[in-house]
C-alpha cells in the first residue's frame, strides 16, 4: 500500500525507475506508471502476481481511495448491530469506538458485581466471652508510658465496653490503635503495632474512648470496629457471623453502620435480643478504609451487665460490592 504524507502530494509510482537503486525499484505490470493525485486519492494498494509480465512477475493496481492506507480511527467505521435490543438503551452505538466504550463499560460492571471469597477466622473479629458492652463507651486516661503494644489505663467510665478489635483512641493526640485483649484486673490494652499509630508515643494522662471519633450518632455510643487483620487483599464488605446471648429482660438491639458520619438511614439492626434468647445472624458489613485499615462502626442499646458476649466470626469477604 502506497500512502501520500499529505493531501497536496503527488506521488508517482514508476515501472522500473532507473533513478532508483537496487531495491528501492518496483516493476509494474505493463510498464505502466501509477500517479496518485486529487484529494479523493490517498492511497494505492497493489498485488504482486508471479504470472505477469511474461511470468517475471509484477506489480498491480487492486484500489485506490481515500484513508485505508494509513491508520485508521475506529470513530470513522461505522457500526450497525444485528439486534439493536443489546445495546444501552435500545440505540446504535453508531461507530466502532463508541460501541467499544460501551463493551468496556459492561466489562467493568461486571467484574464489579460482589467479587465473593469464602474465608473462615478462627479468631472473632470483635467480641469475647465474658460480660461486657453497655451502653456507654470506654473512656478514660493513660497511666504511665504506654509501649507500641500495651497500654496501661484509668477508668472514668463504660470499662466493660471495651472489647477486641475496636479502636482505641487517644483523643489528645488524635492518634488511634486496634485493640487485640484487654484485661479488666490490671487495666491493661494488648494493641497492635503500628494499626495505625504508634502508641509508644503516647504520654500519662492523655485522654483515651472507644467512642467512634467518625460515627457520633445514637448519643455517641458507636464504637469503631477494625476488621484489618482478618482480611486478605482489598475489600469493600466482609461477612460476619454473630453470636449473642441475652440473660434479662430488656429489649437489645445491635447495630451497625458505615465508617462515615452518622444517617440513621444507613444503620443495619443486626440484633434484637429478649430475655433467654441465643441469637445467631449472618449478615454483609461493608467497610471503609482510612490509613490502610479497614473500619466499621456498631453499637448496643438497652445492654445489662449479665448478658453473655456477641462473637462475630468472619465468614468471607467482598472484593467489591456494587449497588
Amino acid at each position: 500500500i502506497v500512502v501520500r504524507a499529505d493531501a497536496g502530494d503527488t506521488i508517482t509510482v514508476r515501472h522500473n525507475d532507473a533513478g532508483g537503486g537496487a531495491g528501492r525499484k518496483i516493476l509494474l505490470n505493463d510498464n505502466a506508471d501509477l500517479a496518485l493525485v486529487g484529494n479523493d486519492e490517498d492511497n494505492v494498494t497493489l498485488m504482486y502476481d508471479e504470472s505477469l509480465d511474461g511470468a517475471n512477475g509484477a506489480w498491480f493496481e487492486i484500489s485506490r481511495g481515500e484513508g485505508g492506507g494509513g491508520a485508521v480511527d475506529a470513530s470513522a467505521v461505522t457500526y450497525t448491530p444485528a439486534v439493536l435490543a443489546d445495546w444501552d438503551g435500545d440505540a446504535d452505538p453508531g461507530n466502532v469506538d463508541d460501541a467499544l466504550d460501551e463493551l468496556a463499560e459492561r466489562t467493568t460492571d461486571v467484574e464489579e458485581r460482589g467479587v465473593y471469597e469464602a474465608r473462615s477466622s478462627n479468631t472473632p473479629v470483635f467480641g469475647e466471652s465474658g460480660p461486657f458492652y453497655d451502653n456507654t463507651p470506654f473512656t478514660g486516661s493513660v497511666n504511665g508510658n504506654p509501649t507500641s503494644t500495651s497500654i496501661v489505663y484509668n477508668v472514668t467510665a463504660g470499662e466493660l465496653s471495651i472489647m477486641p478489635g475496636q479502636v482505641i483512641h487517644n483523643t489528645t493526640k488524635g492518634e488511634r490503635v486496634l485493640i487485640e485483649a484487654v484485661n479488666y484486673g490490671t487495666n491493661t490494652l494488648t494493641v497492635e503495632a503500628n494499626s495505625p499509630d504508634d502508641s509508644d508515643t503516647w504520654d500519662n494522662t492523655d485522654v483515651l474512648t472507644t467512642a467512634s471519633q467518625t460515627n457520633l450518632g445514637r448519643a455517641g455510643c458507636f464504637v469503631d470496629i477494625d476488621v484489618t487483620p482478618h482480611i486478605t487483599g482489598a475489600v469493600t464488605g466482609v461477612v460476619l457471623a454473630l453470636n449473642w446471648v441475652r440473660r434479662n429482660a430488656d429489649d437489645h438491639f445491635v447495630i451497625c453502620h458505615p465508617y462515615e458520619a452518622y444517617d440513621v438511614d444507613k444503620e443495619i439492626v443486626v440484633a434484637r435480643l429478649q430475655t433467654d434468647n441465643t441469637y445467631y445472624e449472618t449478615w454483609i458489613q461493608p467497610c471503609a478504609v482510612a490509613n490502610g485499615r479497614y473500619y466499621f462502626t456498631l453499637c448496643t442499646l438497652v445492654l445489662a451487665a449479665d448478658n453473655g458476649a456477641g462473637l462475630a466470626r468472619l465468614q468471607g469477604q467482598f472484593t467489591k460490592l456494587v449497588s
